[in-house]
């Protein structure tokens, strides 16, 4: 279905549908926000991560040693690198509650700006308003369950996902390759989006992406000299440091490997090693469409990173968009992209977390590894090669 391809000077009806639209935006939201409020009230882990990030740029502020201390309600250590940290320090100074309202507000309007870019993508010329996406935002804040526990933490992917969408994924050529750059030193797995633009050949993209994540360390290494080396020899390579890699929260081929044959690393490698090479075809298969070759990467990297926390998957909205481009053109992959956003919406419980009960009745494996099994089928189909019997339909 085809969005609202408005034009002012067309339509004289468009101001009145404009003020329409936007009072449905702010009804959808306030419905929204009244559903986050009844969720923090009954969820232990609402604002966990805001939460997180505050205490240990507080800690950094009154010259703690950030990664050794443990933050939060439930004492978790802090996992991000030291750019990340410095970019936390405003969260330190201001209040609790305040500091989950900005983290809120800021992801919803990057939600925002993920489907309007979305939607810029899956429909070509054709206009998606403003307030469409802001509707749209509002039922996939609640629906889609990535999106909904970032919210519900205060999580920033969000925050880098629109970065990357915005510069890498468009057709802004110049700066293509700096946000995942960016967002590598934030929070290091966009890193894969780097290299995948060698995959595409687009070597300036590489190296803007190189460079910006070089720029973003070497400011952390300015300041944080210390946390900085022992970030990037040590911490970084504890795959277990972020929490117990046999939850089925981790939706990641680690995860996966640990719930079936725990310890068995061959097997994790094994996996690993296929996927790169299923997301390398891919990448360049697809190498004249940047957002659908940097989605590729960026499943694959949640799928090899050794944790994937179900809300690092908000990637499901760039897939959801590809689905909709190619619906006709291609289907084996739109439909795949469907199963992979039901994964993450229809499978999940009404309110928080992970909830695959019924499946897992069905088949234990299925139930506690759905993201990735998805993922695994929506990959295999973007680096199937399509033989076109007759040209594409316009």
């Amino acid at each position: 279905m085809a969005p609202p391809t408005h034009s002012a000077a067309a339509d004289p009806r468009r101001p009145g549908r404009t003020a329409l639209g936007w009072v449905a935006a702010i009804g959808c939201w306030a419905a929204a926000l009244a559903f986050f409020w009844w969720q923090s009230g009954i969820w232990a882990s609402a604002s966990l991560d805001v939460g997180i990030y505050r205490e240990a740029a507080a800690d950094l502020l009154a010259g703690g040693d950030v990664y050794d201390g443990s933050y939060g309600a439930t004492g978790l250590p802090f996992t991000y690198p030291p750019f990340g940290l410095l970019l936390l320090v405003p969260l330190a100074v201001i209040p609790q509650a305040a500091a989950g309202a900005v983290m809120f507000a800021g992801s919803a309007a990057a939600l925002v700006g993920c489907l309007r870019l979305a939607g810029q993508y899956a429909w070509p010329g054709r206009f998606l308003p403003w307030w469409a996406a802001t509707v749209a935002a509002a039922f996939v804040a609640v629906v889609v369950e990535p999106v909904r526990v970032t919210l519900g933490l205060g999580q920033i992917n969000l925050l880098i996902l629109v970065v990357i969408l915005a510069l890498d994924a468009g057709a802004r050529q110049r700066v293509r390759g700096i946000g995942a750059g960016v967002g590598a030193a934030v929070k290091v797995t966009p890193a894969l989006l780097v290299a995948a633009q060698l995959g595409r050949g687009d070597l300036r993209a590489f190296l803007r992406g190189v460079a910006a994540f070089a720029a973003c360390t070497l400011v952390a290494a300015l300041v944080l000299p210390a946390a900085t080396g022992r970030y990037f020899t040590g911490l970084l390579w504890e795959s277990d440091r972020p929490g117990t890699l046999a939850y089925a929260g981790n939706q990641s081929l680690r995860g996966m490997v640990e719930r079936i044959v725990p310890g068995s690393t061959a097997a994790w490698l094994i996996t690993v090693v296929a996927v790169l090479a299923l997301a390398a075809v891919g990448v360049h298969r697809h190498r004249s469409d940047p957002w659908l070759a940097l989605t590729v990467a960026a499943v694959a990297g949640l799928l090899i990173s050794p944790v994937s926390w179900s809300h690092h998957w908000v990637w499901v909205l760039p897939v959801a968009a590809v689905s909709a481009r190619y619906w006709r053109r291609r289907p084996w992959l739109a439909w795949s992209g469907v199963v992979l956003v039901a994964a993450t919406s229809l499978l999940t419980g009404p309110a928080v977390g992970l909830d695959y009960s019924w499946l897992a009745a069905l088949w234990a494996p299925a139930g506690e590894n759905a993201y990735v099994l998805a993922a695994l089928v929506w990959l295999g189909a973007a680096g199937w090669r399509i033989r076109r019997t007759a040209p594409p339909p316009p």
